[in-house]
């Protein structure tokens, strides 16, 4: 298990989003255009894209040209919002021994995790969809 896992739904939004960043300037994408490129289940990608549209993300288009576009720039679409929408907020409120309740009456970790959770968030809410999409995986 890695520090920060993510939910599937939260990762397609993410493979979407970059997909969407390289096609930013072309017609709306339809769902099964980018189902298919992306390798992705059709059925489930439809509800990742209905969460993305109602955070305004992306916006569908009707009519003769439907589909999907960014209804951002994706310099303007940050890591930390994506997360958020799927995920939930990133908060302080965690407990790395996985306790119910603490034996000590006030966790001996809070102020590693508050530092912890205000580094991640910073860093998230820095890095956008396209800053990462510049990035060249080797």
């Amino acid at each position: 298990m890695g520090f920060l896992t993510l939910m599937k739904s939260t990762s397609y939004a993410f493979h979407v989003l970059f997909y969407m960043a390289e096609h930013s300037n072309d017609d709306p994408i339809q769902l099964k255009t980018i189902a298919e490129s992306l390798a992705l289940p059709e059925n489930y990608l439809s509800k990742v894209l209905q969460n993305l549209n109602r955070a305004n993300i992306i916006k569908s288009i009707r009519g003769a040209k439907r589909g999907y576009k960014l209804a951002k720039n994706p310099e303007a679409i940050t890591l930390l919002e994506i997360i958020e929408i799927f995920e939930g907020p990133i908060t302080s409120e965690l407990c790395l021994l996985d306790l119910n309740s603490c034996i000590f009456g006030g966790c001996k970790f809070s102020s590693a995790i508050n530092e912890l959770t205000n580094s991640t968030r910073s860093i998230l809410s820095k890095n956008t969809i396209m800053g990462i999409h510049d990035v060249k995986l080797e």
